[in-house]
């Protein structure tokens, strides 16, 4: 799992109920706009990134972008 700042908020979507979910603890590589690549991990809260704006935020285009492959399109336009 990816070394996160334990003080962050996961960030929660909608479509997705993380609790229980079987992908819990597991750890994507995003690759950033920039070059940069980020961590994102699915916990029983919500998903985290190791990107600078989730720091800010506690939401960012990555975590999204995971939730949504996980989710089928269908689902996740509601």
């Amino acid at each position: 799992m990816a070394s996160h700042n334990k003080t962050l908020r996961p960030a929660k979507f909608d479509f997705i109920n993380t609790k229980g979910h079987p992908f819990v603890g597991v750890t994507w590589h995003v690759p950033g706009s920039k070059g940069n690549s980020y961590e994102v991990d699915m916990t029983s809260k919500g998903f985290l990134c190791t990107c600078m704006g989730f720091g800010f935020r506690s939401k960012c285009k990555h975590t999204l972008e995971i939730a949504r492959k996980i989710v089928p399109e269908d689902v996740s336009d509601l």
